[in-house]
């Protein structure tokens, strides 16, 4: 009788358990590939921290520092508008105290330490929403590229000025959102209203982190009452009656903490005059224009064009974040699609706003490329992403070191300390040496400089804190800029004693006429030693 033979054992496949077993065994990274991987986390915080290290530019900081300066001297918020000669006696409602005693005490007299502090409030932002991701997806090879494009997006608008702290803190509202949704731990939330009283003095943008937890809250309610619309990409297990009560209850808190500032629910009025109001000056300053603006003169975009380089990442951020969103309509969290529509719109509507479609809209895409390419795991494993990574950021760092931000075809904002603005200092320091005092009409962009450097002595008629001023006064102000018969009037209604300008100013027929009064006379003048007239060297003339 023939003997029955056994069957031979089958070999694994990755389509039983022990094949599957076997595969994600394979598939663990090796102790190199981990060491390159937290090197490739490492350089790209090093590349967003040199972004942020950047000289002082911004022409407000010069008023903020002074702010600061005032309010720790004297132990009193100002109410009282006192610094400019046009708005004097006007309510002045100094709503980014904190931020000015930060810069005043960091920067005010070495502004390499204001440089520094961006360099680290940026290095702080990638730690942020790097670490708001899930675990499980930090080491996807898509996170560190994705994390990479929003951090250039969110360097679109570095400059040393107080919304560099509301980005630290709006990633670090999301970093705490991000950890909630995760494990649902209410102990996470407690810090929020700290954050909130910090962020109300600092800058005005707290309110959008109040209507982010808002909609979070909705959100959890709505999954509560209504178990159908949690989506497969809602993190977390599903939502309970006492975790939406806890969110609730912190969101509560979080507003009433914004009453803790010196000028109480003023800070709320002024916030909400900037967000919805204020249109009179919202045409003329670049930063709240559209991305997609037209210039009024030539008919052209303002920002569109073929060597815009922020310019297109952008569209391609805002694209694609919707295409994953679009794509997974069915999963997509309430959450995570109302953060994206709302931070597209923000950005749509102004580009100061155009840092918020990374920061709130990452940690979704980052989710919805990891639903989308969850089968096509073997490819992607067969490639060492580790030193992809960590080449990548190595080239990062050597072309910021290089370039410093490059965000136009041949414009950059280049990796440096310190003072990188330009200024009236030969003027000033006539002023100073020869003692005048009184009224200056000024250029727009120097006013703020013209108060560190000169007041209670010169006050200027007009600064960058347009709210201040209202359209009448600012209307004015543009009248007499562009037009000697407005220019005249203006030297008469406000006593005006002195006369400084850049010559690059939008009426050069106002030098023209100065030099043929008699009452007026050219006191100053920035040289030009190679015998061309520089367009920005100063001209000071004083009424005699």
């Amino acid at each position: 009788m023939q003997k029955k033979q056994r069957p031979a054992p089958a070999a694994h496949s990755s389509r039983t358990p022990s094949g599957q077993v076997a595969a994600a065994v394979a598939t663990l990274p090796t102790q190199r590939e981990q060491a390159l991987g937290r090197l490739a986390v490492v350089l790209l915080a090093l590349w967003a921290a040199m972004l942020g290290l950047t000289p002082v530019t911004a022409n407000d900081i010069w008023l903020q520092m002074k702010v600061g300066a005032d309010v720790l001297a004297s132990g009193e918020f100002p109410t009282t508008e006192v610094y400019s000669a046009t708005a004097s006696g006007r309510p002045f409602i100094a709503y980014e105290w904190l931020s000015s005693v930060l810069f005043h005490v960091v920067g005010d007299g070495h502004l390499w330490g204001l440089s520094v502090l961006c360099a680290l409030v940026y290095g702080g932002v990638f730690c942020l929403l790097y670490f708001a991701l899930a675990p499980g997806l930090r080491a996807r090879p898509w996170t560190l590229p994705m994390l990479a494009l929003a951090v250039y997006l969110i360097h679109f608008r570095t400059q040393i000025r107080p919304h560099i702290l509301s980005d630290l803190l709006l990633c670090g509202l999301v970093f705490v959102i991000e950890r909630w949704r995760r494990d649902r731990k209410s102990s996470r939330l407690i810090v929020l209203p700290l954050v909130f009283v910090a962020w109300v003095n600092a800058h005005g943008a707290y309110m959008l982190g109040l209507a982010l937890l808002a909609a979070l809250t909705g959100a959890a309610a709505c999954m509560w009452l209504l178990p159908m619309a949690r989506r497969a990409s809602e993190p977390g297990e599903p939502y309970t009656a006492r975790q939406v009560r806890d969110l609730g209850l912190v969101t509560m808190a979080c507003g009433l903490a914004t009453l803790v500032n010196p000028y109480g629910y003023r800070i709320w009025v002024l916030s909400l005059d900037f967000a919805f109001g204020f249109h009179y000056f919202k045409g003329d300053v670049i930063e709240w224009r559209s991305p997609f603006a037209i210039h009024p003169e030539s008919g052209q975009f303002l920002f569109l064009g073929w060597g815009s380089y922020w310019f297109h990442l952008y569209a391609v951020t805002v694209v694609g974040y919707a295409l994953l969103a679009l794509v997974r309509w069915r999963r997509v969290s309430l959450f995570d699609a109302g953060l994206l529509a709302t931070s597209i719109y923000l950005s749509v509507t102004a580009n100061r706003f155009v840092t918020y479609v990374p920061i709130l809209g990452l940690a979704g895409a980052v989710r919805g490329v990891g639903e989308i390419v969850r089968t096509w795991r073997p490819q992607w494993e067969r490639i060492d992403w580790s030193r992809v990574h960590a080449a990548g950021a190595c080239l990062l760092i050597v072309l910021a070191g290089v370039w410093g931000y490059v965000y136009e075809s041949g414009q950059y904002r280049p990796v440096g300390v310190g003072d990188g603005g330009r200024h009236p200092d030969g003027a000033i320091a006539h002023i100073r040496r020869t003692g005048l005092r009184g009224t200056v009409f000024n250029n727009f962009r120097d006013g703020c400089y013209i108060v560190h450097e000169l007041y209670p002595d010169v006050r200027p008629v007009m600064d960058s804190r347009i709210d201040i001023y209202g359209g009448e006064l600012f209307a004015e102000f543009q009248a007499a800029e562009r037009g000697v018969p407005a220019f005249r009037s203006y030297l008469d209604k406000y006593d005006i004693d002195l006369v400084l300008l850049p010559r690059v100013t939008h009426c050069v027929d106002i030098f023209y006429w100065l030099d043929a009064q008699p009452r007026w006379k050219k006191v100053y003048e920035d040289p030009s030693p190679d015998g061309r007239v520089d367009p920005w060297s100063y001209v000071l003339y004083r009424r005699s």
